[in-house]
């Protein structure tokens, strides 16, 4: 058997693409190559500006006080993603899981006279409980609803770790789809443009 290696390149193109985080999957399949991938896929608008915020929540079904922050913005150009967020989960014992961006891939901001809501992605590092030291080459999604100003609303989150194989890890994430399985905070404050 003689393997060949190549990269083949397609381009796909969509008109009226709703601002949003979206997941693309690609399958390939035939007598030669088979195989599937994943990667996030951000439609964004850079004249809406940044999103901020931090707090707490509890962990859905548990005590495990969860705390964060981030800030998220677009470069002067209007293209790369500025910013950074670390979460940390407590455990009752003590432990804690961590994740803290290290790359960003991308950030989507949208909402009405009501609400705004922002998504974000990239790249972590990650720790749990056993591990001495945090492990690069992780990947986070992170979904946060402005419902309202400090102290009149219920602003929320929403988050998805995935580990170096892409996998996602059920200690750092919340269910899917973001919107319906995000977290009012228990205190703190998102800032999203609506």
């Amino acid at each position: 058997n003689d393997s060949v290696e190549g990269v083949r390149s397609v381009t796909c193109g969509f008109d009226n693409v709703p601002v949003e985080t979206y997941t693309v999957a690609v399958t390939i399949g035939g007598d030669y190559y088979a195989g599937s991938a994943e990667d996030v896929l951000t439609v964004y608008d850079p004249s809406l500006g940044f999103t901020t915020g931090g707090g707490w929540f509890y962990w859905p079904g548990t005590s495990d006080k969860t705390n964060f922050g981030y800030t998220m913005k677009y470069g002067k150009k209007g293209t790369n993603v500025k910013g950074s967020l670390l979460l940390i989960r407590h455990l009752p014992d003590g432990q804690k899981y961590r994740i803290k961006s290290n790359a960003l891939d991308g950030l989507a901001l949208g909402g009405d006279a009501s609400y705004g809501w922002a998504s974000f992605s990239g790249k972590c590092t990650y720790l749990e409980p056993g591990m001495l030291e945090a492990e690069g080459n992780h990947a986070f999604t992170v979904y946060v609803e402005d419902r309202n100003e400090p102290g009149t609303g219920n602003d929320r989150v929403w988050i998805t770790t995935r580990g170096k194989d892409g996998s996602t890890i059920p200690a750092m994430s919340l269910g899917e789809p973001a919107p319906d399985n995000a977290v009012s905070l228990g205190g703190g404050n998102i800032v999203a443009p609506h």
